[in-house]
């Protein structure tokens, strides 16, 4: 039986792995100076070499020649048994089927024996974060103290479900996805070992639906060799994987601009019927408008997609936020529905419906709306005039006229009026709107108070002495809010300053429990009927 391609051609040197520059040069520089921990946490996307490089590193560690000082022998049996999955100095385990606290005291029960042809015995723990709870904290002294022959590679996808003290036991190292000229360079060179003829563009295709993983470039170069038997074509690589060309997606993306939704209808039936799968497709939209995005911003960027000369000028950044929301959203929804023609139906609908419902009126509709206004008669305008005109002035007692104010006092009371008028400020609401969130009390106690003025981050109320509020607002509780609430809201620390509206009346005579309950809840802010 045929070896798969990732495996027939996995890394055995430190040279061979793609990427990983810093990783690679914190393992090569631990093997020339000999100071090697004995707890390592490799974590990261699927395919991007973390077992690989486990191997490498164990091979290197047990190797007793190494070349430039970190590269295995190769030419060591120690070596090519470590490779084979034949050595007893190098130990794969499956976290997802041994999780138990039983698996773990199995292993720590063969950890006591030294391996009898190598220097360490090295674990290699994979989807460490598949272990339970118990069994984490089984290893935890191990991890700590481990015998002086043992050295442990934990590997995983989801480094946040490791718990942090075995994070901190180990030595952390990231594994990113791989860039997509590493995957290209890498597709080209297998497929010219493998003799498969590829057009051009093929190899782009690949790194991008593989989403950063060596192992899936790999898989998927095999699978299009078996489709197009060692030929392969572009539009082989497009049907084989369900996806549309350049032309299928910039038609479905100006078929969103227009009106009647018809057109939009029509493509994604097209679209259907020729094999196309609708989640690949929703992921290429979103690609397409990420491309628009970024050369709207800057233009001489060269994204997986060339643009179509005047589209990025058509489309404004809110729209292809409400389209690539829309995505992701019916993509949460509608996930497990079949995939047939409704579906599509139903996806394209709702984005061409969120679009054009921004604009609900058009600019033809709005000039035939301002058309459909009709003048007012000549008829009707001079009857206006002599109502107006039979209009009397009005009289005193003594039958004279009284004189209208004149302009410069009509204008006087305007600024009067204006000035009595409580002033608002942006920030002042920002922050009364944020603090109704963390502190209801406080923010019914100076929501209906008088905002005066700022000076600096000095916010000027206008509060009676007498009040509730007067007594609240002072404390230091209720200022630590307000600092800490204004902090976050409007990146600066408010300190009120509290005008007195009016001095409290004492009287000798008054008595505690005297309260005026209905000034008291007015003072509060609160609206609403109250018994007496």
């Amino acid at each position: 039986m045929a070896e798969v391609l990732y495996n027939k051609y996995r890394p055995k040197q430190f040279e061979d792995l793609i990427g990983l520059s810093i990783t690679k040069k914190i393992l090569t520089n631990c093997l020339k100076t000999e100071q090697i921990p004995h707890a390592w946490l490799f974590y990261g996307p699927r395919g991007t070499g973390k077992t690989t490089t486990a191997r490498i590193f164990a091979a290197a560690i047990n190797s007793k020649s190494r070349k430039n000082g970190f590269e295995p022998n190769l030419k060591e049996e120690i070596v090519k048994s470590i490779f084979q999955g034949s050595s007893l100095c190098l130990s794969e385990i499956d976290a997802a089927s041994n999780r138990s606290v039983g698996d773990v005291e199995n292993l720590q029960e063969e950890m006591r024996f030294s391996s009898p042809d190598g220097k360490k015995k090295v674990y290699v723990v994979d989807e460490v974060h598949m272990l339970s709870k118990a069994a984490f904290n089984a290893l935890l002294k191990t991890m700590e103290d481990p015998p002086g022959h043992v050295m442990f590679i934990l590997a995983t996808t989801n480094p946040e479900k490791v718990p942090e003290t075995i994070r901190s036991r180990c030595q952390n190292l990231a594994f990113h996805a791989h860039r997509a000229i590493d995957l290209n360079g890498l597709i080209l060179k297998i497929s010219k070992k493998e003799k498969i003829k590829m057009e051009k563009g093929v190899e782009q295709l690949m790194s991008y639906i593989s989403e950063g993983s060596a192992r899936d470039a790999l898989g998927n170069l095999e699978k299009l060799s078996a489709f197009s038997e060692k030929n392969i074509k572009l539009s082989d690589a497009f049907k084989l994987f369900g996806l549309s060309d350049i032309i299928g997606i910039e038609t479905f993306i100006e078929s969103l601009l227009e009106k009647d939704s018809t057109k939009c209808l029509t493509h994604v039936e097209k679209l259907f019927n020729t094999g196309i799968s609708i989640w690949p497709f929703l992921d290429q939209t979103i690609e397409y408008f990420h491309n628009i995005l970024i050369y709207k911003k800057i233009k001489n960027y060269e994204g997986y997609y060339r643009l179509k000369n005047g589209i990025s000028e058509k489309w404004k950044d809110d729209q292809i936020f409400i389209v690539q929301n829309e995505i992701i959203e019916l993509k949460k929804s509608l996930k497990w529905e079949r995939e047939g023609l409704t579906l599509w139906r139903i996806v394209a609908f709702n984005i061409h419906q969120k679009i054009n419902r921004a604009s609900s009126l058009t600019k033809d509709e709005i000039s035939k709306n301002n058309n459909t206004i009709k003048k007012p008669s000549a008829k009707i305008q001079e009857e206006k005039r002599e109502s107006k005109a039979s209009i009397q002035e009005p009289k005193d007692k003594n039958n004279n006229t009284i004189k209208k104010p004149s302009a410069k006092i009509q204008e006087e009371k305007r600024e009067s009026k204006a000035s009595i008028q409580e002033p608002k400020d942006k920030d002042w609401e920002t922050f009364l709107k944020n603090l109704q969130q963390a502190d209801l009390h406080l923010w019914i106690l100076l929501n209906k108070r008088k905002f005066i003025k700022w000076e600096g981050n000095a916010a000027f109320i206008s509060v009676n002495n007498d009040s509730v509020a007067w007594k609240k607002l002072n404390q230091d509780v209720a200022k630590k809010v307000i600092e800490t609430v204004s902090n976050a809201c409007l990146k600066k620390k408010i300190e009120l300053k509290i005008i007195i509206d009016k001095e409290p009346v004492l009287t000798k005579k008054k008595q505690k429990n005297n309260l005026n309950i209905e000034k008291e809840i007015e003072d509060l802010g609160i609206e609403g009927e109250w018994d007496k």
